[in-house]
């Protein structure tokens, strides 16, 4: 299983930006475009160790309209993998093989506050109806993905019992 596609709109720097992604991905470019910010918006999507996702209102390029993270999974290979995304609603596209998860936030003026929903999609289905379900920690908890900022201490982070790096060592002994 891997993360095929990812689409990213309206959050920070990031407007309508479509990346494919192969089975290994570098990203380098000059300072201030934006290679942090995709992590970031993949950190939000997958952190499987927080059960509410928090935003800022600095976060919204523009306010005024939802931040948008689509991320789509792709090239099943274990039953594992597939077993990951097994539900009754069919969350995956059996046209495509591909789940898809979009997690849309909304600044509320009235409120000051976002609101954050995060749900699989299925793009086969009338767009009335593809919003299957709810994508909760009960999912993201399986997905193994690692977060490690860029900005950090090196020596800490390897020497500390917690957090990514911590796990991505401990997977190694």
């Amino acid at each position: 299983m891997k993360v095929s596609k990812l689409y990213i709109d309206n959050f920070r720097n990031l407007r309508n930006f479509e990346m494919l992604l192969s089975e290994f991905e570098v990203l380098v470019g000059e300072n201030n475009i934006g290679k942090t910010n995709i992590m970031h918006a993949l950190n939000k999507v997958l952190s499987f160790d927080k059960r509410r996702v928090y935003f800022d209102k600095d976060d919204f390029a523009d306010s005024e309209k939802p931040i948008t993270i689509e991320l789509t999974f792709s090239s099943f290979s274990l039953p594992e993998e597939e077993a990951i995304f097994f539900d009754q609603e069919g969350l995956k596209n059996p046209k495509t093989d591909e789940v898809i998860i979009r997690l849309k936030a909304e600044w509320d003026e009235k409120e000051g506050d976002i609101n954050v929903s995060t749900v699989f999609i299925r793009k086969d289905l009338p767009e009335e109806e593809e919003q299957v379900k709810e994508f909760t920690w009960n999912f993201r908890r399986y997905i193994p993905f690692y977060y490690i900022p860029t900005y950090r201490e090196i020596k800490t982070e390897i020497t500390s019992k917690r957090g990514d790096m911590f796990d991505i060592l401990q997977s190694f002994t």
